[in-house]
This record gives structure tokens, C-alpha cells and sequence, in this order.
């Protein structure tokens, strides 16, 4: 936000919100301000919050009533400016305001009679009915030691073999930004891994280590399983309403049920599972109205 307009927002913070008298307003709906003359109600200041810019939501709650509030006042001023200039009787004004009368229509009825009448029960009952649907994939806890050169990763097999514990033989020699944490990569399913990778860690019973090292574009790896399991069902603790888990749950299972398979964000990832995932497209939860076809990416995280 600029200098002026911070300064114009600031002054607004104290009048915006003082007690109005003299009005005859409705108190579903009262009158919040004056300005010029016109009056501007709660109604008209809870629509513009909604229409803020994305940036505004990090706001406190007082600040964005005032931007609202300023919005507003600037909407209304213009607008009778435009009433003066009687831009609203042109066909082409006419026409927009058509359009947006369906468009208002179109979402009231939507709402009105999908979204409203759905229940809590609808939206458990949605929910365990796709994941019912799909099986339940396997997944693996692993670490790994990256060295530089083949030769290097069989003498760290040497040392394995001689009783050397894997997580401090990583924090000692291996390059990779896991190294920190012994070189946890934590749990990941197939499909999230370079396939070199991939194929030789699935291969591995857990509990023990590979004893060939792993080439991938990264280096050599020497790696460990410590822990198989299949992945658990996304957890629906909580209501079926709007900002509760289960609300998540509702936007999933209208909008991208195929994609409610896991909760995959149950451990922390480490900076070298980072580099050696697939590059995946965005959060499994997705707008109802945006495509659903965004084809995996062929691109690896790191160098």
C-alpha cells in the first residue's frame, strides 16, 4: 500500500466506525458511515471485504474494515460521478449489468440448492465412499548417505558391513543437505523419487541397507529402509463446516475426490528428500471450478 493511501486509510480508521445518529436505518443493516451525503451500511461493507484483493487477507480484522471502507467510498463517489454523466443509460452499461443480474443468479442458485442442502452426513458419507474406492498404496521411511564418487559409497558399505550406525556415518560423510538429520528422508510412496532411486529403495527390507550403491544425477547414494506401511486415510476429525478439516474434506470430495487418496503431509521433509522428489503440481485440494487435468511434471527439485 502507498504512503498516501496508508495515511487516507489511517484517517478513515477514526470516522469510519463511530456511532451514527439521526438515521433511520434497519438494524439487520445499519448505516456504518456517511459520506457526502451517502450513506454506506454493514451490508455494503461486507461485500467489499469479500472482493479485497488476496494480499488484504493477512490483515488484523480493524484494518481490512477500513480498506473495505475506503473501497466503498471510492465505488459510491465514482459512481454517482458516473450517474452524473449518464453512463449507466448506455446500451453497453446495459448489457454488463444484464449479465451480471444472471451471473449473481447463477451463483444464488447454485448455492441455494448444492451447496446449502449439504449436510454434515452427506460429507462423510461422500468422503468414505471415495476413499473406499482407492487402495491403499505402499509407502516406506528411508535414509541415505550422498557421496560423490562411486568409490567413496562403497567404502561407507564397508563400514556398514564392519557395525557402523547408518545415521552417524551420514551426519559424518554424506553431502547432501540431509546429512543434519542422519539423512532422514522421512516417509514416500512411489512416484515421489527419481526412479533410480525409487526402484532400489523399494527393493530394501526395512531395517537393512543396500550393498550396491545408487547412481542418480545427484551423486552416489547409499541408502537404508527403516519402515514400511500403507499410507492412512486423510484424517476428518472435526465439522463439515467452512475452516474446520472436514470443511477441506467437503471442497475435496465436490471438487477432486480422485485426489483424496492420502494424507501424504504427515511428516517434515528434509531438504534432500526435497531435491530428489518428482516435482508434483499444486495442493491436492483444488477450487471447484479449475481444471482437473494438470499432467505430472517431468522436472526434478535440485541440481
Amino acid at each position: 500500500m502507498r504512503l498516501p493511501q496508508l495515511a487516507a486509510t489511517l484517517f478513515l480508521t477514526s470516522v469510519a466506525f463511530l456511532p451514527v445518529h439521526g438515521h433511520a436505518a434497519d438494524e439487520a443493516d445499519p448505516v456504518v458511515a456517511t459520506v457526502a451525503g451517502v450513506e454506506i451500511r454493514a451490508s455494503e461493507l461486507t461485500l467489499a471485504e469479500g472482493d479485497l484483493d488476496p494480499q488484504f487477507a493477512r490483515l488484523p480484522d480493524e484494518q481490512r474494515r477500513v480498506a473495505a471502507l475506503a473501497a466503498v467510498i471510492d465505488i459510491k463517489t465514482l459512481a454517482r460521478k458516473a450517474e452524473a454523466e449518464a453512463l449507466d443509460e448506455t446500451e453497453e452499461f446495459k448489457r454488463l449489468m444484464a449479465f451480471q443480474r444472471d451471473r449473481a443468479l447463477h451463483n444464488a442458485i447454485f448455492k441455494a440448492n448444492v451447496v446449502d442442502p449439504v449436510s454434515d452426513d452427506d460429507i462423510k458419507a461422500r468422503y468414505e465412499q471415495e476413499i473406499a474406492a482407492v487402495p491403499p498404496e505402499e509407502e516406506i521411511s528411508a535414509r541415505h548417505i550422498l557421496l560423490e564418487t562411486e568409490e567413496a559409497a562403497n567404502a561407507v558399505i564397508a563400514e556398514l558391513d564392519a557395525g557402523k550406525d547408518f545415521a552417524e556415518l551420514a551426519k559424518e560423510k554424506s553431502t547432501g543437505p540431509s546429512a543434519a538429520q542422519g539423512g532422514d528422508l522421512g516417509f514416500f510412496t512411489k512416484g515421489r523419487m527419481v526412479p533410480e532411486f525409487e526402484a532400489a529403495a523399494f527393493a530394501i527390507t526395512p531395517g537393512e541397507y543396500g550393498k550396491e550403491p545408487v547412481k542418480t544425477q545427484f551423486g552416489w547414494h547409499v541408502i537404508k529402509v527403516e519402515e514400511r506401511r500403507e499410507t492412512a486415510p486423510l484424517d476428518l476429525r472435526g465439522g463439515c463446516r467452512p475452516g474446520s478439516s472436514a470443511g477441506h474434506a467437503r471442497a475435496l470430495c465436490r471438487a477432486y475426490p480422485h485426489r483424496a487418496q492420502r494424507n501424504r503431509n504427515r511428516c517434515a521433509r528434509s531438504g534432500s528428500e526435497k531435491r530428489l522428489r518428482r516435482h508434483q503440481p499444486g495442493p491436492a485440494i483444488r477450487p471447484a471450478f479449475r481444471s482437473r487435468t494438470s499432467p505430472l511434471q517431468g522436472t526434478l527439485h535440485g541440481h
